[in-house]
């Protein structure tokens, strides 16, 4: 009887932690969807182009965000994230409106930590903003391939490619490169950039994390 209700107990403990973190992330994207209306309030109010280009920029990577905290909020198991899925909303996001370039998915089933989908998830974010900013001042072609690709039982690629005509992507020295590299750290790693066949590629390599590393006491 006693393990019985020891077992019991621990179930009703998971069950309350699993209801619990799915309404922070459910606040949390609301607070995000908030803060983006009022930029967009903001963008209404501004009559200077550059200032406007901005604010939108900024708004994006603030979407960006809501959409992984939607993502989150939804799957059932709030300590594993579908990469495939989280990448594929991300990248549609950043894809969509007028002049979209085309998209070329391929997306293994990965499973990753929040940890590891959210900074993943920005990082692609990122680059496919820079890549269609980039895409927007050619002529040529208008396309941006995203491979995630698992190349052992730990290690997993993740490309980012699109055409180079006469401009490499947006921010490629400013904020968006450093931001990429920032996201790269927090997956343990570091991004790679090619110029070759006329393309641009960003690379990516890591390791999935097998467990949530402790936090540490201050």
């Amino acid at each position: 009887d006693s393990i019985v209700r020891d077992e019991a107990q621990l179930e009703n403990q998971f069950r309350e932690r699993g209801i619990l973190l799915k309404e922070v992330h459910h606040r949390v994207k609301n607070n995000l969807q908030l803060i983006s209306s009022i930029m967009s309030m903001q963008m209404r109010r501004t009559g200077d182009t550059q200032t406007r280009s901005i604010v939108a920029r900024l708004q994006e990577r603030v979407l960006g965000l809501a959409t992984i905290h939607r993502i989150l909020y939804q799957d059932e198991d709030v300590g594993r994230v579908d990469a495939a899925r989280l990448l594929r909303e991300i990248a549609e996001q950043q894809a969509a409106g007028s002049n979209a370039p085309a998209l070329r998915l391929s997306l293994d089933q990965v499973e990753l930590l929040p940890d590891q989908a959210v900074p993943l998830a920005l990082l692609t974010a990122e680059a496919v903003a820079n890549a269609r900013a980039a895409l927007a001042r050619d002529a040529g072609e208008s396309w941006i391939a995203i491979t995630l690709a698992r190349e052992d039982e730990e290690g997993v690629r993740l490309e980012i490619v699109n055409p180079l005509g006469g401009s490499a992507p947006a921010e490629t020295r400013g904020l968006g490169l450093n931001l990429i590299q920032a996201f790269a750290a927090q997956l343990g790693t570091q991004s790679r950039v090619d110029r070759d066949d006329g393309t641009y590629r960003l690379t990516v390599r890591f390791e999935v994390q097998a467990t949530q590393p402790e936090a540490l006491d201050y």
